[in-house]
């Protein structure tokens, strides 16, 4: 490192050595300073500018200004226009949803303690149930082969959100399970 440095240094000195005029190069020389003249004064006079005539002030008027003939006046109002380019009006009473008047019947939990309809098995031997959708959450609980799970979110990113047979819920990788 310290040749490169020498070695750049050399070059910029002689590249500085060529350019400023190599060998040739003779340096100007400086006449004797020259004198500085001494200004002269120079006694002008202007010409004498006219004499200001005072400006004439009228006298001002506290008077009122007279005011116009209320039957001159003409007021002005703004009433707007209907819009010409009107929406249909849209009847949302049909959208309503709709009331229930029975009551609603719970269905018996299946064998296997699920309600929902996705349901799929471990295919893995022993499977970590993560608090999220990746390995770098925490393990809330593991799912050993022939386990089976309720999915309840699967976006297709690789990771399921699943509910196991104890209640437990968590995020496991989708190709750790059944189709």
């Amino acid at each position: 490192m310290n040749k490169f440095i020498a070695f750049s240094f050399l070059v910029l000195g002689v590249g500085f050595y060529e350019l400023s005029g190599g060998a040739e190069f003779t340096p100007e020389t400086r006449e004797a300073a020259p004198q500085v003249a001494r200004a002269q004064t120079i006694e002008t006079v202007a010409p004498a500018l006219p004499a200001a005539k005072p400006d004439t002030v009228d006298v001002a008027s506290t008077a009122a200004p007279q005011m116009a003939e209320p039957s001159d006046i003409q007021l002005a109002s703004f009433q707007p226009e209907e819009p010409k380019n009107t929406l249909p009006k849209i009847d949302l009473s049909k959208f309503a949803a709709p009331v229930v008047t029975e009551p609603v019947v719970q269905q018996p939990e299946a064998s296997t303690g699920f309600i929902g309809t996705d349901i799929r098995q471990v295919i893995g031997n022993s499977v970590n149930v993560r608090s999220g959708p990746g390995t770098n959450f925490d393990v809330v609980a593991q799912a050993i082969r022939g386990e089976e799970a309720e999915v309840i979110v699967d976006d297709g990113s690789g990771w399921v959100q699943l509910r196991l047979a104890g209640g437990q819920t968590g995020w496991m990788a989708d190709f750790l399970l059944s189709n």
